[in-house]
């Protein structure tokens, strides 16, 4: 029922269910440990909001959806993971006003977290948007070019 409410507003374009709503239900969700498969679809709505970044999604909005990107990245599905920072990275990647908007919001941890993971894909988002914000931000380039340094090798 919680990720059909979320994805019947989201997909319409619809942010009148509003944000803050979809963050407190995408947070029930985890904490009562129900289906990942929720949790992925509240992922992949948001993923498919953020491809029109430029047309639909202003400021405001993608700011809300800061919070819920934050408590998907604590999930340990690597599909909801690899959805959410495909999310992230399509905001990091289409401007600099995004990848601030994200940098200031304490998103670095999150994302960062995720190079641990064995997945390539996950790596790799992760990789990307560390690199968007690393052209914003020096200590975040000196922080992570070793990553970059070894990813780039192959």
């Amino acid at each position: 029922m919680i990720g059909y409410l979320i994805s019947k507003n989201v997909k319409n374009r619809d942010f009148s269910l509003g944000f803050p709503l979809i963050e407190a239900m995408t947070d029930r969700v985890l904490q009562e440990d129900q289906s990942t498969y929720i949790l992925y679809q509240i992922a992949n709505v948001l993923r498919a909001t953020c491809r029109f970044t430029n047309e639909q999604v202003d400021e405001a909005t993608a700011k809300s959806m800061i919070p819920i990107f934050k408590i998907l990245l604590k999930n340990h599905h690597k599909m909801v993971i690899k959805r959410t920072l495909a999310a992230v990275d399509y905001l990091a990647q289409t401007n600099g006003t995004y990848s601030s908007l994200l940098l200031k919001n304490d998103m670095v941890e999150p994302v960062a977290t995720c190079l641990q993971s064995k997945n390539p894909d996950v790596v790799t988002y992760a990789l990307r948007i560390l690199y968007s914000f690393s052209l914003i931000d020096d200590k975040i380039r000196e922080k992570f070019h070793e990553s970059w340094d070894h990813f780039f090798q192959f």
